[in-house]
């Protein structure tokens, strides 16, 4: 008799191991669903990048897949007599983003 003693200890502790299992996959499931729930919300919210710049050396780059090409304003193009801020607005300038993280238009310096 001590073998059906035995058996069914083993037994009861298999089930309480088995059940531990399940408990944890089930944790490990909703995790997982969560997780990508998550994921889900962040990739539907847009992104403002109003408050970010491009950079004079950024022209010609291919940030997110989107190449920045710097486009000046009319009145300082090639045939512009104001060479001066044709060069700083080429060189040196931020130009702010749209909120969908293109070009503004609206030029800037900083501190440096």
């Amino acid at each position: 008799m001590p073998d059906n003693d035995d058996d069914a200890a083993f037994v009861e502790d298999d089930q309480e191991a088995l059940e531990s299992l399940d408990e944890q996959q089930a944790n490990e499931d909703s995790f997982l669903m969560l997780e990508a729930d998550i994921e889900a919300e962040m990739l539907d919210e847009e992104i403002d990048h109003s408050g970010e710049f491009f950079a004079a050396s950024d022209n010609g780059m291919s940030p997110n897949g989107v190449t920045y090409e710097r486009q000046l304003p009319a009145q300082y193009d090639d045939d512009s007599p104001n060479s001066f801020m044709k060069i700083i607005l080429t060189t040196f300038a931020l130009e702010g983003k749209t909120a969908d993280g293109k070009p503004s238009g609206v030029f800037k310096m900083d501190k440096k």
